[in-house]
């Protein structure tokens, strides 16, 4: 009796697993490159960020950054604000998405104008993690970069401080904004597909 008990709770269990498997989804979207300044070896190493995309059981969408902090990688898990939530902030959604088009449009500016400018453009934070976004172009305007500061709520000593050079910033955002919600669209359709034309 006990081993069938315990045979139906491993079924049980197993098909829960199953289930939620199936229905959560996170994929692979690409690579930003990025790099890290490295006091001791004094000089910067590369340092990528990974994003991701999916949709969780009950069908909300995120994104999701994923940084290296060394001792612990730092994820920012975004949230897209649903139509009935579009001033929400709470998940950094907006947050980053502000951050971003700040950067790409200031970078413009810096360059047409061939000026120097430092200047924070943002807060980029979330439930999680603190976030500071400050914008740096020199070289009259030849060279922008967007610095990146990080720090895990928990544990100041989790820390990371990306930088990002504009070019790649403006890939990041095609991936927020493109490629993203087009993953986003996919897996919807297939959620939705009808398979009753499949089996006939």
């Amino acid at each position: 009796m006990y081993y069938k008990k315990t045979l139906i709770a491993l079924t049980i269990i197993l098909g829960v697993m199953i289930t939620s498997a199936q229905a959560f989804t996170i994929t692979k979207i690409g690579t930003v490159e990025s790099s890290e300044y490295n006091e001791i070896m004094d000089k910067f190493y590369k340092n990528d960020v990974t994003v991701w995309a999916g949709v969780d059981p009950d069908g909300f969408k995120y994104v999701k950054f994923n940084f290296d902090g060394g001792l612990k990688d730092l994820d920012f898990g975004l949230w897209q604000p649903d139509d009935t939530e579009v001033t929400s902030t709470l998940y950094g959604y907006l947050k980053w998405e502000k951050v971003l088009n700040k950067a790409i449009e200031w970078g413009e500016v810096a360059k047409t104008n061939q000026v120097d400018h430092s200047a924070d453009i943002g807060d980029c934070s979330t439930a999680d993690i603190k976030c500071k976004a400050r914008f740096v172009s020199i070289s009259n305007g030849k060279t922008i970069y967007v610095v990146f500061d990080m720090e895990d709520k928990d544990n100041q000593f989790y820390t990371a401080d990306p930088v990002i050079k504009l070019v790649d910033i403006i890939k990041m955002n095609n991936m927020f904004t493109k490629q993203v919600p087009a993953h986003w669209e996919r897996v919807k359709n297939k959620a939705t597909k009808d398979t009753s034309d499949l089996f006939n």
